[in-house]
């Protein structure tokens, strides 16, 4: 059989890594870089490719071995996660103009939202407060921005007519929105935490209810409330639908672990939804249509429920 590129580049990879014999692989959507899937004779693996250009800015470098780095910080205060294998004690490994990151995901496995249980909920809430609480000291940056983002511009330019239907009846409340969140920035950007920031199913791997962090691409410095707030929702939707019980307990869990919030709990909510915003205006730019219009569900979902949410926490307290 004659092999691709990529199929030559994996088995180039396992062969130096000594991970076996490649039995399946598939390529992962990423914003940034390439991520591939595969699973060998000996398990699972995670590998991450970066152009030679991209390892060769300092600065990403150093964001990067930062973000490696604060890992091990975490396994440290038994928090689990996997780090990148080393060769030749380096992590970065040079292969055919590209930079690879390699992980070792063989122990422990993935679980879709339907298969969350309370368990699984109160695991995630108490280990997100344990990070939060840690007060790790970093560099890395803060991601909240204040944005503004063109709808009648993308009605125009995207040609799918459901996402461009979907765009015209929301944008008003859309636009309300990121007014709120924008005024509520410089009050929730006071109080920052070293955060993982993209706490979501693929990022974290289960050995019954013990959880495994992997991913920390998108780690740096976030409001904590908001931060708990985008976790909270995300392990509470089912299809489009908020389970408002998973919402509560996580919540509940996470405060029981932390302790107060320092924070107002709505505007929490509004800078939330920015950064929801944020990833909307990127699929839209990038005419990841598909991807866009799931994520404009999601803030339609996320709106209208605000009041709810608040509320939830308000009757916590």
């Amino acid at each position: 059989m004659r092999l691709n590129k990529i199929q030559k580049k994996l088995i180039s990879i396992c062969e130096i890594f000594k991970l076996g014999e490649i039995e399946a692989y598939q390529q992962e959507d990423s914003s940034q870089n390439r991520v591939f899937k595969i699973i060998t004779t000996k398990g699972s693996y995670i590998v991450k490719e970066f152009s030679k250009d991209t390892i060769g800015n300092y600065y990403y470098l150093r964001k990067r071995k930062e973000q490696i780095a604060i890992s091990e910080q975490l396994k440290k205060h038994k928090i689990n996660c996997i780090i990148p294998k080393r060769i030749n004690d380096k992590q970065f490994f040079l292969l055919d103009k590209h930079y690879y990151l390699v992980y070792d995901c063989s122990k422990d496995k993935y679980l879709t939202q339907d298969n969350i249980t309370k368990n699984h909920i109160i695991e995630l809430a108490k280990t997100q407060a344990k990070i939060h609480k840690l007060k790790i000291e970093t560099k890395l940056p803060c991601t909240y921005k204040h944005i503004n983002i063109d709808f009648d511009l993308y009605t125009k330019t995207i040609k799918d007519p459901n996402l461009k239907d979907l765009i015209y009846s929301n944008k008003e409340k859309l636009i309300e929105y990121i007014k709120k969140g924008n005024n509520a920035l410089p009050s929730v950007k006071k109080n920052l935490c070293y955060s993982h920031n993209d706490y979501k199913h693929q990022n974290i791997l289960w050995n019954e209810t013990k959880m495994t962090l992997i991913d920390f691409d998108a780690s740096g410095l976030s409001n904590p409330t908001a931060a708990l707030i985008e976790s909270a929702f995300t392990y509470s939707k089912q299809n489009n639908e908020i389970n408002y019980e998973y919402f509560e307990l996580y919540i509940k869990t996470y405060l029981e672990e932390y302790g107060p919030l320092k924070d107002n709990f709505k505007d929490c909510l509004y800078v939330s939804m920015n950064t929801k915003l944020q990833w909307l205006n990127y699929l839209m730019f990038k005419k990841r249509l598909k991807e866009a219009t799931s994520m404009l569900n999601t803030l339609i979902l996320f709106a209208s429920n605000v009041e709810t949410l608040n509320e939830i926490y308000e009757n916590l307290i």
